[in-house]
């Protein structure tokens, strides 16, 4: 039997070696506002407020370097747009961008078409959906998601050659990002079957470029269902509003995924393994009438079918979507309250906070390079328009 005097000290020991564990280091940012931490061998960095300077920043400029797709600037083919869903950055001068789901149009920072890639078939370069762009190493990897063609995996030069089409496995298809030269990542969506599953979780899968092969990497809560019922059955008429959803990204080897009930995200390597918990301690704010009656009266106006009548979540979600730029830098768009969502929280390369970023309009952000912002958005005729708008980094380009 141990000695009760003596059984104290070891307990004493032992808290003391668990804090050190769960504990570790801890060291605080800028001005104090954010401390980094370890957890077990996962970082833990949470932001209590930006780095950034008010006057120090990075801003978007008020008018694009680029816009292309309003019919009363030019009547140019080339210069039109159809269901753009993704972009990527080729150069410092020259980007790609979807269009009709089926080609990829490359151009330069001036608006001059270079060439257009694939169209839709389903032979070699050809393409259904495609649903993922990606760039490594000087070439083009995009995953179709087979409206009118198998699913498959394409990678390509920048000329349109074809070098490798690879056969997806079933299950590996969602949209997404491309980790790194051999890993795509997306989400699988969960959909309960009633109200009485409670919530789904979506499944954040790693797609095996080589193999076509899917793994899943880990679980997130999905989003909220609005249940009514219908001829004696469960029916959803969509979403909560206002409520959260999951979001992932991916980039330079690791994946950043997380829902909108808490400013919280998970950071994780290409096998899953958690390198790191970032966190901005954001206080949740709850969903008001005045809130919910804008939302209503568009429902009214629009006949008021009890069946699609809005439901409401408890609170408003922290972010709607995430995305790696090409430095490195982690863009967290937040949930705007009332009107359009302009603002990103911007994150360096070690997850801190460093400010936010507030963009003229609501754009649909495809890709981020180290100087340009590229986006669609769409004009009062539901036309889409591609722009590109011009990063000031500022005296906070150190952040670069």
């Amino acid at each position: 039997m141990i000695p009760v005097a003596r059984l104290f000290v070891l307990l004493g020991v032992l808290v003391v070696l668990a804090a050190a564990g769960c504990g570790g280091a801890e060291r605080k940012g800028a001005a104090g506002s954010v401390v980094v931490r370890d957890s077990a061998g996962v970082e833990i960095v949470e932001s209590a407020g930006p780095v950034w300077g008010e006057d120090d920043g990075w801003r978007v400029a008020d008018a694009p370097v680029l816009r292309m797709g309003d019919l009363a600037a030019s009547d140019d083919p080339s210069r039109q747009f159809y269901r753009v869903a993704f972009g990527v950055w080729l150069g410092p001068d020259r980007f790609a961008v979807t269009n009709l789901g089926t080609e990829l149009r490359i151009y330069t920072l001036d608006g001059g078409l270079v060439r257009t890639l694939g169209g839709e078939g389903e032979g070699p370069g050809e393409f259904g959906f495609l649903i993922v762009v990606g760039r490594r190493n000087g070439e083009l990897v995009l995953a179709d998601a087979g409206e009118t063609s198998p699913r498959r995996l394409t990678v390509m030069d920048t000329t349109g050659r074809v070098l490798e089409t690879v056969r997806a496995a079933p299950g590996a298809w969602l949209r997404g990002d491309l980790v790194d030269d051999s890993t795509m990542v997306g989400r699988r969506y969960g959909f309960p079957g009633g109200p009485e599953d409670g919530r789904a979780h979506d499944t954040v899968v790693a797609v095996d470029v080589r193999t076509g092969e899917p793994r899943p990497l880990a679980t997130t809560p999905g989003t909220p269902l609005a249940w009514t019922e219908r001829q004696g059955r469960p029916f959803t008429s969509g979403s909560l509003r206002f409520g959260p959803a999951s979001a992932v990204a991916g980039g330079h080897g690791r994946i950043v995924y997380g829902s909108g009930d808490r400013y919280e995200l998970r950071e994780v390597d290409a096998s899953g393994t958690l390198l790191r918990i970032v966190r901005r301690p954001v206080a949740a704010l709850p969903v008001t009438d005045e809130l919910r009656e804008p939302v209503l009266r568009r429902w009214r106006e629009g006949g008021g079918d009890p069946l699609t009548r809005p439901q409401f979540a408890d609170s408003v979600a922290h972010f709607l979507d995430l995305l790696v730029d090409d430095t490195d830098h982690l863009w967290v768009q937040r949930r705007a309250i009332l009107g359009p969502h302009r603002e990103w929280d911007v994150f360096d390369r070690g997850r801190r906070w460093l400010g936010t970023v507030v963009l003229p309009e609501e754009l649909e952000v495809l890709a981020v390079s180290a100087t340009h912002l590229l986006g669609v958005s769409t004009n009062e005729l539901d036309i889409e328009i591609v722009e590109v708008y011009e990063i000031d980094k500022g005296t906070a380009a150190r952040d670069d």
